[in-house]
């Protein structure tokens, strides 16, 4: 588990601060990319299932604590390969 950002997370979240808040999932190389891999966003639909992604992941993959876009566009679409 990789130590949380030290840039604040503005959204309201379930899991903000938390074990399952995503900034403690993800490594320092992907938080400062900014972008998930389509692979790390099929693993991340599965460990927040049935729940949707968190609302500082857009539908296009892009990462960011500042603002979220509508609820609906929040969860990435499309299907991941089994």
């Amino acid at each position: 588990m990789s130590k949380p950002t030290t840039d604040p997370c503005l959204l309201h979240c379930p899991w903000s601060g938390g074990d399952l808040c995503l900034r403690r999932l993800l490594s320092h190389e992907a938080i400062a990319d900014h972008h998930l891999s389509l692979g790390v966003a099929c693993g991340l639909r599965h460990v927040y299932f049935p729940r949707g992604l968190p609302p500082c992941v857009h539908r296009n993959g892009d990462v960011d604590w500042h603002y979220a876009e509508e609820e609906h566009s929040l969860n990435i679409r499309g299907e991941c390969a089994v």
